[in-house]
């Protein structure tokens, strides 16, 4: 049979297998829920502002191999200190504050009550 690419994402999405990660393992095992930050938002991940700090520090003066990078990482993240990381984490609380903000003027919508009243539009 022919397939379009869409018919097949869809058979790959219905045999593929979910990952399995040791982390939620770990956490499942001792009864703890595994909180997550939404997706391509960096500024809510200390460590991805600790690591521009490193690449932009890295760029001024960029590596001239292989060796002198791992140096120059090394070195970068030795001069990494507990007042740096102090300060990037008040940014992410700064952060998480405007967006818990933003979403208390948010009217939430149930999910389930949408789709009831979607499912009466069909009916209709």
């Amino acid at each position: 049979p022919s397939w379009f690419i869409p018919q097949l994402l869809e058979l790959v999405k219905a045999h593929k297998t979910k990952p399995s990660y040791v982390a939620a393992r770990i956490a499942r095992e001792h009864n703890h829920t595994l909180l997550y930050t939404p997706p391509y938002h960096p500024e809510l991940q200390s460590i991805e502002l600790i690591w521009g700090r490193v690449k932009n520090r890295i760029a001024r003066r960029p590596a001239d191999n292989l060796t002198d990078l791992s140096a120059k990482l090394t070195n970068e993240f030795e001069r990494i200190k507990y007042k740096h990381w102090c300060k990037y984490y008040r940014r992410v609380l700064r952060f998480e504050r405007k967006y818990m903000a933003a979403l208390e003027e948010c009217e939430l919508v149930d999910e389930e009550e949408l789709c009831a009243e979607a499912d009466e539009e069909d009916e209709e």
